[in-house]
């Protein structure tokens, strides 16, 4: 029985066909792969290489353990559930992850698809993770092409009854080069349609708990209008202003907020050329607010020395996908109306806003262009 998925948008940028150029992929043939496996294909994986083998059959032992197997969920209370009567969630990045857990909260128990720090785009799970996998009743994803590596994933596992819900189902993304940016939760108003998506997702797999998950997200609701109402106080000033950063990431903020963002590259993996450097300065030539962001951890070469030929000073920018400081433990997030889950990612965004206002600023109060 195939998985099901709650949205089929999920191919490579929506063009499953396509080889795609940007970080959100590496190999097309990877995101066309169907997602309902037939009994042939499912022999030819479990022979495809040992160290594969390995990995199903460690899997597979731990899946036998006491404790392993699905469990039956109890009805959902005001105070909502506790301990095995949790809803067994995973989600993939880790800002989809926190917004699932606020959804969540009080009813399932939301863990990282894959355990440790890890790029979004790259899934290398464990035997451990993939035994979660097998037990997960809803995996959420953020969509869009961004878990490209996530339908071999899949198909290792014998999971009949997981519900694939992409979060980016009904979010209108930003274009990139022709494909869709996946980075939507920069948006706040597009996080708030995955958040309504991730509603509906955990209702359709546990309706005994619709009321808290309908609370959960109204709460996550107003936090999220909150903080779009001040991020766009903010950086109303500086509307029209350039953003240039390593590569493609800013795309659906800047579209929020007036903002004109560029990459010098489509993904990190690419050196700039010659040509990308020249297109960037001739970007961040006219007078107006300017700003080069960085995304923190990523190497600054190319981006510094774009900062001394124009004299700006690079600010970070965090994309949030390497996860956040004080994040809600997966599991235990408690109620949205006692602790606010966005606080994470709110900070993280008034951080992004406030480093954007002072580099605009600062080019600003230069009073010429380079």
């Amino acid at each position: 029985m195939p998985h099901r998925f709650l949205s089929g948008r999920f191919g490579r940028f929506g063009r499953p066909a396509v080889r795609p150029a940007a970080r959100f992929g590496r190999s097309a043939a990877r995101s066309a792969a169907r997602f309902a496996v037939p009994a042939a294909d499912r022999h030819r994986l479990a022979g495809e290489s040992s160290a594969t083998a390995l990995l199903l059959r460690s899997a597979l032992l731990l899946l036998l353990l006491p404790g392993c197997a699905p469990q039956p969920l109890g009805r959902g209370t005001p105070a909502g559930r506790s301990g095995e009567e949790l809803l067994p969630v995973l989600a993939t990045a880790a800002p989809v992850t926190l917004l699932a857990q606020g959804v969540g909260a009080g009813c399932a128990r939301v863990e990282p698809l894959v355990s440790g720090a890890h790029d979004s785009h790259d899934l290398h799970a464990t035997p451990a993770d993939l035994v979660r996998l097998g037990r997960a009743r809803v995996l959420v994803i953020n969509g869009l092409g961004l878990e490209h590596e996530l339908p071999t994933l899949l198909r290792s596992v014998a999971n009949s009854t997981l519900r694939v819900v992409d979060s980016s189902r009904g979010v209108t993304p930003v274009l990139v080069q022709g494909r869709p940016d996946p980075h939507i939760w920069l948006d706040p108003r597009r996080a708030l349609v995955q958040v309504e998506t991730i509603r509906d997702g955990l209702v359709a797999a546990d309706p005994g708990c619709r009321d808290r998950y309908t609370a959960n997200a109204r709460a996550l609701r107003v936090s999220l209008l909150d903080l779009d109402r001040e991020l766009a106080a903010q950086l109303a000033p500086f509307r029209g202003g350039v953003v240039v950063g390593p590569h493609a990431f800013m795309a659906s903020f800047a579209d929020r907020y007036g903002l004109r963002a560029e990459g010098l590259v489509a993904t990190p993996e690419i050196s700039p050329s010659p040509g990308d450097l020249r297109r960037a300065l001739a970007l961040l030539a006219p007078a107006g607010p300017r700003a080069l962001v960085q995304e923190p951890g990523e190497s600054a070469g190319s981006i510094e020395a774009l900062g001394r030929d124009l004299g700006l000073e690079p600010v970070p920018f965090d994309s949030m996908e390497a996860g956040f400081a004080g994040a809600p433990p997966p599991g235990a997030s408690p109620p949205v109306a006692t602790a606010d889950p966005l606080g994470p990612y709110a900070t993280v965004q008034r951080g992004n806003a406030r480093q954007l206002v002072a580099a605009f600023q600062t080019s600003l109060a230069s009073g010429q262009a380079p």
